[in-house]
């Protein structure tokens, strides 16, 4: 390069970089109209998807490795080398050392909520996802901690949802592509019996968890599982029907609290709230009272040897139920 050209170069790099974070600050309409129209000026169909792509690790402020990416592109149908790619998207797309990334979380978040189509984020998503399969299960101890990072994430059900805006169709249509890819991955049934939940659909919801048990042994599908027993049982329409749900979920959240260290208090949580409200549907004031009681010092116990927000509520809730008898229901699907 010329002096000329390279003053140029560092000044409009630079200038990019500043840019981006004068938008995370002030995120005004300027910004969005930015970020679209690089969109629209990125390339063809495949710039935009290899854009989409990266900016699935992006977003959760993590890389992929150029493997993942160009698997992903070939599953869409593109061939083009990674490299090439990355060098006529330069200054959207950034690599390093075979890792890719988009220029910023907050321009990719931006870009999916409001400028990309949903059906190329969702073709997009699945290719990722696809990739991903061809690694041994559990996907997330065999490959690269950037990359265990974003398939965690892209296949949160939380995440799925809110790049499909919601859509119960496109949401589904995601975890079904992989029903056979990933059948022996516990993570995946995981997502996919919390997706389902998110959607009302509880039987379902527990099949699904059911799987993830046999598939993987964890804390988090085990107190997953034994919350979609409760749920379940709350909506029964009689005892008989509710009880043995909501015996088999004491059982495991009460080994899970045997287990659990001072920091985790969500299974005295889910089972002190739970069981006292399937009691007060089916039984009475003073029986729920009784159970309540007893919850009340386990969770005082618990709040005492390690303090958080959701425990204070708990302790709060459950005591002030204890002692005059108004409760007020959030026993509920979001506490996992």
């Amino acid at each position: 390069m010329t002096p000329a050209q390279r003053v140029s170069e560092v000044f409009s790099k630079a200038g990019r970089q500043l840019l981006i974070a004068l938008m995370e600050a002030t995120i005004g309409s300027g910004f969005t109209e930015i970020v679209a129209n690089d969109f629209r000026n990125v390339g063809e169909d495949r710039h935009k998807k290899f854009l989409i792509i990266v900016g699935l690790a992006s977003i959760h402020r993590s890389t992929l490795s150029s493997q993942v990416v160009g698997a992903a592109l070939s599953n869409l149908g593109i061939e083009e080398d990674v490299n090439k790619m990355s060098m006529e998207t330069e200054g959207i797309i950034v690599s390093n050392t075979n890792k890719y990334s988009a220029r910023h979380p907050v321009y990719v978040r931006e870009l999916f909520e409001k400028i990309a189509p949903t059906a190329m984020i969702r073709d997009c998503l699945v290719a990722v996802l696809e990739a991903f399969s061809s690694y041994e299960t559990p996907v997330i101890k065999h490959v690269g901690k950037a990359d265990g990072v974003v398939f965690k994430s892209i296949i949160n059900h939380r995440f799925v949802k809110e790049m499909m805006h919601g859509d119960i169709e496109k949401v589904l249509s995601v975890y079904e592509t992989f029903e056979t890819k990933f059948h022996i991955d516990g993570l995946y049934w995981l997502q996919y019996g919390l997706a389902l939940r998110d959607f009302d659909r509880h039987p379902e919801a527990l099949e699904k968890l059911k799987t993830a048990r046999e598939a993987y042994n964890s804390p988090h599908i085990e107190h997953a599982y034994a919350q979609q027993l409760m749920i379940i049982a709350s909506m029964a329409s009689t005892w008989d029907d509710a009880e043995p749900l909501l015996v088999e979920a004491m059982d495991t959240l009460r080994t899970l609290n045997r287990a659990a260290d001072a920091e985790d208090t969500y299974p005295i949580v889910t089972l002190s709230e739970g069981h006292i409200s399937i009691v007060l549907k089916f039984k009475d004031v003073e029986a729920a009272q009784k159970i309540a009681q007893q919850y009340a010092n386990e969770l005082l116990v618990a709040h005492h040897k390690h303090s958080s927000t959701r425990l204070e509520s708990a302790v709060q809730k459950v005591v002030t139920f204890a002692t005059n008898g108004i409760w007020t229901e959030s026993y509920g699907p979001d506490s996992v």
